[in-house]
């Protein structure tokens, strides 16, 4: 009879991992339009086009983006670009994009 005794605390730790491990997929590209964060780094992202017209980048196809600071840059897409990329709501990267415009004052 000792066989059907769960581990309601064990049992709890394992569905919690199992949620964590499929809550969050992994990106395979990034879409034009779309916002994107990478959480290690604090930055954010939106993806305005993609493109192989780059001279610097060897005809490759490329995503053209910008950051959350008004940076814009360039990223060849390939398997490896989406790595630690989450998906954004885009006002929350306006958000980001706003606090950046209107820094709060120094203080000294």
């Amino acid at each position: 009879m000792t066989d059907n005794i769960v581990d309601l605390d064990q049992y709890r730790i394992e569905k919690f991992k199992e949620k964590i491990v499929h809550a969050t997929p992994t990106l395979k590209a990034f879409l034009p339009g779309e916002c994107y964060i990478y959480p290690k780094m604090s930055i954010a992202i939106h993806v305005l086009f993609i493109t192989d017209k780059s001279v610097h980048y060897n005809d490759s196809t490329i995503y053209i983006m910008e950051d959350q600071l008004g940076n814009i840059f360039a990223e060849i897409l390939d398997d490896k670009s989406c790595e630690g990329w989450h998906e954004l709501h885009k006002d929350a990267f306006l958000k980001m994009v706003d606090a950046n415009k209107n820094p709060p004052p120094a203080v000294g």
